[in-house]
C-alpha cells in the first residue's frame, strides 16, 4: 500500500498506549512492584541472609525492582505521541519536542520485535527517541514520509540491484519474488536458530543433538548464501532486501562456549589456541567469499574475527569430546574441598585429593547435580578421557562409576 504524501491540514494527531501495551505495561510493572516490595519484607526480616550488610543489599536490590515497576507503570500510562503540522512531541516519564524541520533523518530499530523510532536533529547530538505503543496508522506513516531514512533508502537500492540481477530471475519480477522467498526463508531459519539456543542455553536435552544442531547454524548460512548469490547476505544490514542470515552466524559464538564451559573440562586447555585460531579464519574466509556485502565492510569483517575464533574454539571443544570413542582410565579419588558461586555464571566445584598428573589445580568443576550429591570425605570417580583430537578431558562422577568399569 503506497504511504500517501504529508499533509499538514490533517495534523495534529495524537497516540497514546493501545489496551494490550497497557495491560502488559500495567502487569509487568505490578509484577516487578509487588515482587521487590515481597523481597524487602523478607530479606529485612533477617530471612536467607546472615549479617546487617547482606540484607541491606538485598533490600536495596528489591528496591530497584520497585522503582523500575513504578517508573513501568508511569511510563506506560504517561505514554504518548503527538504529531503536528511543525514539530513532534513524545511524553513517557519525561517530555520532549522536536521541530520538523530540525530532523536531519530517522531510523527504526526492532528489538525483539518492538520497534523503536530514533530520530537525529541538527540542532542536538543526542538523539529522540520513542517506541510507538500503539497501532501506526496512515497518517503517522505520512508525516515520515517526506523524511530521510537512510535503511529505507538502502534498501530500496539492493531491490533495485535485484532487479538488475538476471541471474535471480527471468523477469524483475520474477527476480523480486525470489528475494521475498529468501526472506521469508531466512526469517523461518533464524526464528529456529533462536529457539534452538534457547533450548541449547537452558535445558540442552537431547544433550548432542541440540550441541550440533546449534554449531551447524554458521555452515548452513555459509552454504546458503555461497549456494543463492544474490538472494541471501550474512551482513548484519537493517531492512535488507535479501534474506539476512547474520543471527544464524552470531547465535553459535553465544551459546557454544557456555555449553563447552559448562560441561567440558580440558586438561590443557591451551592446547586449542592456535587450531581455534586456524579454523576461526578458514571459516571467516568463507564467510567473506560467500557474501560479497561482507567483502564491501572491511570493518565489519574485523569486528567479527573474534566471535569467529571463539566458535571455533567452542566446535573443536565439543568435537573433541563428542567423537571421543577411546577408552578412558578411571581413578576413584577423595573430596577434600567444596565451593560454589551464586550469580548469572553460577557454578560449582570439588576439590580432590588425587587428579591427573597434567592438571596443575586439584579443584575441578562439576556440575550442581553431583554437588548436590557429594560431601567432604567422599569418594568420587575422575574419568580421563584422551579425546578424539587428542586434547584429554576429564569428567567426574560418582564412585559408582569406578566400580562398575
Amino acid at each position: 500500500m503506497q504511504t500517501p504524501p504529508f499533509d499538514p491540514a490533517k495534523y495534529p494527531s495524537t497516540y497514546t498506549a493501545s489496551a494490550g501495551w497497557r495491560a502488559f505495561g500495567l502487569l509487568g510493572g505490578g509484577g516487578l512492584g509487588i515482587g521487590g516490595a515481597a523481597g524487602i519484607a523478607y530479606f529485612g526480616s533477617g530471612h536467607e541472609w546472615h549479617g546487617a550488610g547482606a540484607a541491606w543489599t538485598a533490600c536495596l536490590t528489591c528496591l530497584v525492582f520497585v522503582a523500575l515497576g513504578v517508573a513501568t507503570i508511569v511510563c506506560i500510562l504517561r505514554a504518548q505521541v503527538t504529531l503536528a503540522p511543525s514539530f513532534i512531541e513524545s511524553r513517557s516519564l519525561l517530555t520532549r519536542r522536536i521541530l520538523r524541520s530540525d530532523i536531519v533523518e530517522y531510523r527504526v530499530r526492532v528489538h525483539d520485535g518492538v520497534s523503536e523510532f530514533r530520530i537525529r536533529t541538527r540542532s542536538s547530538r543526542r538523539l529522540f527517541k520513542f517506541t510507538p505503543v500503539f497501532k501506526i496508522d496512515a497518517d503517522f506513516s505520512a508525516w515520515f514520509a517526506d523524511l530521510k531514512n537512510p535503511d529505507l533508502i538502502a534498501h530500496e537500492a539492493d531491490l533495485r540491484e535485484i532487479e538488475r540481477d538476471d541471474t535471480l530471475g527471468m523477469t524483475p519480477a520474477l527476480r523480486l519474488e525470489s528475494a521475498m522467498k529468501a526472506r521469508a526463508t531466512a526469517g523461518r531459519l533464524c526464528l529456529a536458530g533462536m529457539v534452538i539456543a534457547v533450548w541449547t542455553s537452558v535445558y540442552p536435552h537431547p544433550y548432542w543433538p541440540m550441541i550440533w544442531l546449534t554449531a551447524l547454524m554458521p555452515p548452513l548460512a555459509v552454504l546458503l548464501t555461497w549456494r543463492f548469490q544474490g538472494l541471501f547476505t550474512l551482513a548484519d544490514k537493517r531492512m535488507s532486501a535479501r534474506g539476512n542470515l547474520a543471527a544464524l552466524m552470531l547465535i553459535p559464538p553465544l551459546v557454544l562456549p557456555l555449553r563447552a564451559f559448562l560441561d567440558r573440562q580440558l586438561i590443557r586447555p591451551v592446547e586449542i589456541v592456535g587450531p581455534s585460531v586456524i579454523a576461526g579464519i578458514i571459516l571467516l574466509a568463507m564467510a567473506v567469499a560467500a557474501s560479497s556485502e561482507m567483502r564491501k565492510n572491511k570493518l565489519a569483517v574485523l569486528a567479527a574475527s573474534p566471535l569467529f575464533v571463539i566458535y571455533a574454539a567452542a566446535m573443536l571443544a565439543m568435537g573433541n569430546c563428542g567423537f571421543d570413542a577411546a577408552a578412558p582410565i578411571r581413578e576413584a579419588t577423595v573430596v577434600t574441598g567444596m565451593r560454589h558461586t551464586s550469580g548469572k555464571g553460577a557454578s560449582a566445584y570439588l576439590t580432590l585429593a588425587k587428579v591427573p598428573v597434567d592438571l596443575a589445580d586439584h579443584e575441578v568443576r562439576v556440575s550442581f547435580d553431583l554437588y548436590h550429591r557429594t560431601s567432604i570425605g567422599s569418594d568420587v570417580c575422575v574419568i580421563d578421557h584422551p579425546g578424539a583430537f587428542g586434547w584429554r578431558w576429564i569428567d567426574i562422577d560418582t564412585d559408582a562409576a569406578c566400580r562398575s568399569s
